[in-house]
């Protein structure tokens, strides 16, 4: 593990960033000067990457300002279609300056982060499509002499102004799927992003003006725990949907007074392996999606249940998959893993695996760090009671224990932690959908690791991994409601 040097890229970068975003926070359609900085640094090096706005009550009231006044004006949805789909062609004209931009600011490999782009230019045509099927229906009246002589239908309505808040480590694809949907649906939006990456989620707004979105339609406020606090209390903002981490979407959900909260909160995520799987493609599908980002990922794969009979060729193969790995600077082309977040996760995942395997724990592979960076990790004879595996790592961490009794598993899967997302690996069907309806997940899949996502698809699960549902067409009503219009004739029956 080794950082190259990678001065020029990051000039590059500062330059398209110098060039692009002119100011520190996004407000009724241009940028501002910035009044208190906030310094955003690049993980590996610790070279300053540039300095936004860390937007104070002031500014924000000035965002919700504008989103509030924006609302007075009609935006049609035929126009709100094309803004959306000439944002997406604008992105895709400068895909790998924003790639480099996303592994500069974030954590992501210079690969991982070229396949966000394409993922957020998907994002923003899916929500453009979607317009076209978020209608109302038709409401049958005449099943109750109530209705006699009624007729009607609803529409969806927006709810108004989306508070949105956003992590660091899909700082553009997670920014479009937050905006995308509320914008498609007609709503008004004021995003914070993520502390450590800014200016993605800055890009894409000013893009999404320069495509024709209404000013102060869409804002976008940097800045630091503080700000996102004072967004949610600001009692404009109609619905807060957030993404990150468990204690603070509580904290969001306990501030929100009564309005509408949208929450993705992660999850411990967990893949069953049968001993009548191919067990290679099975290892190297767990591997990847423990690895990818790091960790990083809210679908990262965490606990693996190897059935007993084949734990040690699934361990070996795994462990062969990951000594293959290459750890290195995100501007590698060849790297397979960048950093983690910052040191101090580094030191918080260090010291979880220690207290692991002073617990009678296994490292197989990994458990070192270089600075920002942490070896792939697997482990065997983990403590299902302990935190390690009961709670969401967020790091490159994967933890293999045996199963002899199929029967226990969805107990085992549900009680150590909440999954985002389930994957099963078994050729006997029967097992595969026996586990898919008896574990507690927002999606369970069959042949597949934990880590994938469509972005078309509902996203979300259950319990601690938040409320609500993500995904185009899902998000899009979560940020409506329906709104009755009942036509009377002369002779209905009026009786109550």
């Amino acid at each position: 593990m080794k950082v190259f040097d990678n001065s020029k890229l990051l000039r590059t970068t500062k330059d398209f960033i110098r060039s692009t975003i002119t100011g520190g926070s996004f407000i009724a359609g241009e940028f501002k000067t910035i009044a208190v900085p906030l310094n955003v640094y690049e993980v590996e090096t610790g070279a300053l990457v540039g300095v936004v706005e860390n937007s104070s009550p002031e500014v924000i009231k000035a965002a919700v300002d504008a989103a509030q006044a924006s609302l007075q004006s009609t935006w049609v949805p035929w126009k709100r279609q094309e803004s959306l789909y000439e944002a997406a062609s604008m992105l895709d004209d400068i895909q790998e300056q924003v790639a480099s931009l996303i592994a500069t600011e974030g954590i992501k490999t210079i690969t991982e982060a070229r396949q966000e782009v394409e993922r957020a230019i998907h994002t923003l045509k899916l929500s453009a499509s979607s317009i076209d099927s978020h209608i109302g229906e038709s409401l049958n009246l005449q099943t109750s002499y109530r209705g006699e002589g009624r007729t009607g239908y609803f529409e969806r309505q927006p709810l108004g102004i989306v508070g949105a808040i956003t992590p660091f480590n899909d700082p553009l694809n997670l920014v479009a799927h937050k905006i995308g949907p509320a914008l498609a649906a007609g709503n008004a939006v004021v995003l914070k992003p993520a502390e450590q990456t800014p200016f993605s989620a800055l890009l894409l707004v000013s893009l999404l003006h320069d495509a024709g979105v209404p000013p102060g339609r869409v804002g976008v406020l940097p800045g630091n725990a503080k700000t996102g606090q004072s967004l949610v209390a600001d009692r404009r903002v109609d619905v807060i949907t957030f993404t990150g981490g468990q204690s603070a979407g509580t904290q969001v959900s306990s501030e929100s007074a009564g309005r509408k909260v949208l929450l993705e909160l992660g999850g411990n995520n967990a893949v069953v392996v049968a001993g009548d799987c191919r067990l290679h493609e099975a290892a190297r599908a767990c591997v990847r999606g423990a690895f990818s980002a790091a960790g990083q990922n809210c679908l990262s794969v965490q606990r693996v249940y190897v059935q007993e009979e084949v734990i040690d060729r699934f361990t070996f193969k795994a462990v062969e998959i990951a000594q293959q790995m290459s750890v290195d600077t995100k501007f590698n082309e060849a790297s397979d893993m960048g950093p983690l977040v910052n040191r101090e996760k580094v030191a918080t995942l260090k010291n979880q695996i220690d207290n692991a395997t002073a617990d009678g724990a296994v490292v197989e592979f990994g458990g070192t760090s270089d600075g920002p960076f942490f070896a792939p990790t697997i482990m065997t004879s983990v403590n299902e009671d302990s935190d390690l595996f009961c709670s969401e790592v967020f790091g490159p961490v994967l933890l293999i224990v045996p199963y002899s009794d199929s029967d226990t598993l969805p107990r085992r899967i549900n009680e150590a932690g909440q999954p985002m997302q389930v994957g099963i690996f078994a050729s006997d069907i029967q097992l595969c959908m026996r586990l898919a309806n008896e574990v507690q997940a927002g999606t369970v899949l069959i042949n597949e690791s934990s880590d994938f996502r469509s972005d078309s698809m509902p996203f979300g699960s259950f319990g601690r991994s938040g409320i609500g549902r993500e995904g185009i067409k899902y998000a899009m009503q979560e940020l409506s409601a329906p709104k009755s219009i009942i036509f009377t004739s002369s002779f209905a029956n009026h009786a109550y």
